[in-house]
């Protein structure tokens, strides 16, 4: 068996205001792609294929669902199968909803699994295909690994709790009636592991996410499918543990991460030699520093693809431009601006405060450019303001 572990793939993702589906879809697409190129199997998502952000709606998922349908038509009608969990993005209640209207995402109906589909899973389950077994771990949720008797008084304490209960599932696994020992097993979960790089400085607690020790992990895995942290990386010096990270750059916090997949072979006594990565193009993002617009315009050559970059720009200096002219210049150089940072938030050119009525049409102008950040409309809108704001100062 030939499996490709994927994670993170945040579906209807948005970041400062902008859709991020057609950039996600390109991946989705190339990942289709290396599953036909590479002869795959099984296709893993280790949680976390939609994004939380407010604007994910049941028929936005719908619609991304109908999108896998469409893209991996091919790999379906192989027997390709696609395993997916939910991670702490993923709404239970929405994935529910959105499983009873569509065949394509509903969760096993039997420990044998049917393969030429798709399988959206959100409760813990070990099951069976093709001489290989799957345990799905879904995220550690107090609603998906639920005790009747639950009655805790903080965070800390559901984590705990929730991790015992977990560690407990798995640990137990070897001994279950329906746990072949003589059958290679994958286990596919989200969550954190000790030890994993995270992009933050701070040392993770109970308290900020539940957290795993890598001993709760027993060594007789054939293969490891973590999904949840965001840094490609094997755990421990793992080979066959691993993080393959999201499909794309999601941001800024990700700006230096390469992006991919890995692939894995199963044979029926287990891996057959090493995970092998497969890179994706990722989204090029930049963090522009203004100290000098003429610089930047000299230095252009230090931003290739700007024309289709991401960036987060911090303005020290505008050259003597007010900001919506600063905006519009920064627009035509760089038309994927997401959001601008000014180092002094009430400075003019030639350092004087602004009257009431200046300042008046300094918030229309911020506000403006945070509502049209990333729309390739955005230069003709502003300068529209700037004939009504020039108006009203006269």
């Amino acid at each position: 068996m030939k499996l490709l572990h994927t994670a993170d793939w945040h579906l209807c993702d948005v970041l400062h205001k902008l859709d991020r589906t057609p950039g996600l879809r390109l991946r989705v697409e190339r990942v289709a792609a290396l599953c036909i190129e590479h002869g795959v199997d099984v296709l893993v998502i280790a949680g976390d294929l939609f994004s939380n952000h407010a604007a994910v709606t049941v028929n936005k998922m719908t619609a991304e669902l109908e999108f896998i349908q469409k893209t991996f038509a091919r790999f379906f009608e192989r027997g390709g199968t696609i395993l997916a969990i939910t991670g702490n993005h993923d709404s239970d209640s929405r994935t529910e909803f959105v499983q009873a209207g569509m065949k394509l995402a509903a969760p096993p109906t039997s420990r044998t699994l049917t393969p030429g589909r798709m399988y959206l899973h959100n409760r813990p389950g070990l099951f069976q295909l093709a001489g290989v077994q799957f345990a799905l771990v879904p995220y550690p949720t107090q609603a998906r690994y639920a005790n009747p008797d639950d009655d805790f008084k903080s965070a800390e304490e559901v984590n705990r709790a929730v991790v015992g209960r977990v560690a407990e599932w798995v640990q137990s696994l070897p001994q279950r009636p329906d746990y072949d020992s003589a059958k290679p097993a994958v286990l596919v979960t989200h969550l954190h592991v000790r030890g994993a790089e995270v992009h933050t400085l701070y040392k993770m607690s109970e308290q900020d996410d539940i957290c795993f020790d890598i001993g709760f992990i027993p060594a007789a895995w054939s293969y490891v499918a973590l999904g949840h942290i965001h840094k490609p990386q094997s755990i421990n010096d793992c080979e066959h543990i691993r993080y393959p990270g999201p499909l794309d750059r999601l941001n800024f916090g990700e700006i230096t991460d390469e992006r991919g997949v890995i692939l894995v072979e199963i044979g029926p006594h287990g891996r057959v030699g090493s995970p092998q990565w497969l890179p994706l193009d990722a989204s090029p993002m930049y963090d522009v520093e203004v100290r000098d617009p003429a610089l930047i315009e000299a230095g252009l050559n230090d931003y290739p693809d700007r024309a289709t970059a991401l960036v987060r720009m911090t303005i020290h200096g505008t050259g003597g431009r007010s900001r919506a002219e600063f905006q519009q210049w920064a627009l035509k150089l760089f038309p994927g601006v997401l959001d601008y940072r000014w180092v002094q938030a009430n400075a003019e050119p030639g350092g004087e405060r602004p009257s009431a009525k200046a300042d008046y049409r300094e918030t229309v102008r911020e506000h403006l450019a945070r509502e049209l950040a990333g729309d390739p409309d955005a230069a003709d809108v502003l300068a529209l303001a700037e004939t009504y704001l020039a108006q009203d100062a006269a």
